[in-house]
């Protein structure tokens, strides 16, 4: 058998803009298109590092920056007729910081590694399973206040803990999450810090 790290590889990419690699010998599998890079597998492996910038899939990419427009083209429209008003809070925002929610930090297409990749560029993305069409939202995380609680990425176990800020509807909010690596899921509490007027919450961005 040869030895794997000797074996030449391609660097292949699919519908989704994922990255891998694959036997240069092979056939690509149906789905996966190659993208011009071969060597052995470090070389491709350091090649996708180098390009694979954004771990999303290109379908949520495509997804959250719909809802960013449609987010930027109402808070536009709120400045310009209520600039100076603070709104109540949305029920989105008051069904999210009562009691305690569930959560997945599960991307499409991505396990622990992607996860642990997020944490290391201190910005997730966490999944509110409790809400109506399961709310995305991307969290800067306060790396000072991330706890790890037996943890081994590599084998996936152990307690993630994190804390971090967003703003939603207006509202300045307080996320303290706990995830467990098995499956990437677990529980998350969010309280009001401030309630933004359009201006402030365009500032803040």
């Amino acid at each position: 058998m040869e030895n794997s790290e000797e074996l030449a590889y391609t660097v292949v990419v699919n519908v989704e803009e994922q990255y891998s690699i694959w036997p240069s010998f092979k056939k690509v599998p149906e789905g996966w298109s190659e993208v011009g890079f071969t060597g052995k597998k470090q070389d491709c492996l350091s090649h996708i590092k180098e390009i694979w910038k954004d771990m999303r899939p290109l379908s949520l990419r495509k997804k959250m920056e719909e809802q960013k427009n449609s987010w930027n083209e109402r808070r536009k429209q709120a400045i310009s007729t209520q600039p100076t008003i603070c709104p109540e809070a949305s029920s989105t925002v008051e069904f999210l910081t009562k009691g305690v929610q569930s959560i997945s930090a599960k991307l499409a297409g991505h396990g622990v590694a992607s996860f642990h990749n997020s944490l290391v560029r201190e910005y997730i993305h966490l999944t509110f399973t409790g809400t109506r069409g399961q709310t995305c939202i991307g969290i800067k995380i306060d790396p000072q206040k991330t706890e790890f609680k037996n943890v081994d990425f590599e084998k996936g176990v152990g307690l993630v803990k994190v804390e971090g800020n967003f703003i939603l509807d207006f509202v300045k909010l307080k996320c303290c999450a706990e995830i467990d690596l098995q499956d990437l899921s677990g529980t998350a509490q969010l309280e009001i810090v401030q309630k933004l007027s359009p201006f402030e919450a365009l500032s803040t961005q």
